[in-house]
């Protein structure tokens, strides 16, 4: 029976092309753990106010103080992990963060089209959110890397949702 077993997972292997850590070839890896971080530096927030790209999406309660045609109100929120709050003109600092010495950079993607490269020793910049926004705009991000015989593709999103 337990040849049998072997047998049958010896031939979907070689179905589905997995290849041995021997071959010259490299292994694909992709997946959806670049991590960065965008922070709304123009909201008043007790604590650094921000959304990150990856890790298990939760959902987080806060206040934050939103200057609107001069005047300055609190307002009480909830949002997901991964969605930043804004509203045109904000500046928002976005912030990369390598998960491995193999992962020197990334490129980010902006919703007004434009792209950015960040590197380990220069991992932020500063971007200004479009007067033309919509909800659900999205800035993406995407790292390429080889790692111990693998080219890895890792990808990560934040969604930028409106302060009403």
């Amino acid at each position: 029976m337990r040849n049998k077993i072997v047998t049958v997972l010896m031939m979907v292997m070689a179905i589905i092309g997995v290849q041995s850590c021997d071959n010259d070839e490299l292994i694909s890896v992709i997946g959806n753990d670049l991590y960065f971080k965008a922070v709304n530096l123009s909201v008043d927030s007790d604590r650094e106010y921000g959304a990150k790209s990856c890790g298990p999406v939760t959902t987080i309660s806060l206040s934050i103080g939103v200057t609107i045609n001069g005047e300055t109100t609190t307002q009480s929120f909830t949002s997901k992990s991964n969605e930043l709050l804004v509203m045109p003109g904000n500046e928002i600092e976005i912030i990369f963060y390598p998960s491995c010495d193999e992962e020197t950079e990334a490129t980010i993607y902006l919703p007004d089209g434009t792209k950015r490269e960040v590197t380990v020793s220069n991992p932020s910049f500063k971007w200004f959110v479009p007067e033309n926004f919509v909800s659900k705009m999205e800035i993406t991000g995407e790292s390429r890397y080889k790692r111990k015989g693998s080219e890895c593709r890792e990808t990560g999103r934040i969604i930028l949702t409106p302060i009403n």
